[in-house]
Order: C-alpha cells, then structure tokens, then sequence
C-alpha cells in the first residue's frame, strides 16, 4: 500500500504542476510547485525525482512507473528545472 501511496503523491505533483502552467505551450511549460519562482523545495523535488529514476526505482521496489514514461509533466519538469538553472 506505501508504494501505490506513493504513486499517488506522483501523481499529485504532477496535478498540482499543471494546474500551476501559466502559458499555454504544453511542450515547454514554465511553472514550479508554487507558481513561476524557483524555490528550495523545487530543488529537493528535483533530487528526488532524478535519484527515483536512477537508483530509487530497482533499489526500494518501486519499478512499476517511472518518470520519463509514466509522468510525463514531472519529466517536463526536471527539464524545465535543469536546463534554466545554472549549475545542474
């Protein structure tokens, strides 16, 4: 049941990014967790998300979605973060 939880949170995030998106370009959206700023939580997110999809995925049993298939505003995301970020 913690899994599938945690599939659920996934799954919230990526809701919540949408619901934040403030242009209307799906294919590069602008947003973070709370509106158009960086913020230190988005960086915490940022390291969670790449380690799920590196290590956390096979290590903890969690193989069953991943983010660059199964989410893919999470995986917009990630990009949207590291390539306006200097230094990721």
């Amino acid at each position: 049941e913690m899994v599938e939880d945690y599939y659920k949170a996934l799954s919230d995030i990526q809701d919540r990014l949408k619901a934040h998106d403030n242009n209307d370009n799906q294919e590069q959206p602008n947003s973070f967790l709370f509106g158009s700023k960086l913020r230190f939580c988005d960086i915490i997110l940022w390291i969670s998300l790449i380690r799920l999809d590196l290590a956390y995925q096979w290590r903890f049993g969690l193989g069953k979605y991943n983010i660059r298939e199964d989410y893919p505003r999470l995986q917009q995301y990630l990009h949207h973060i590291t390539t306006s970020v200097d230094g990721l």
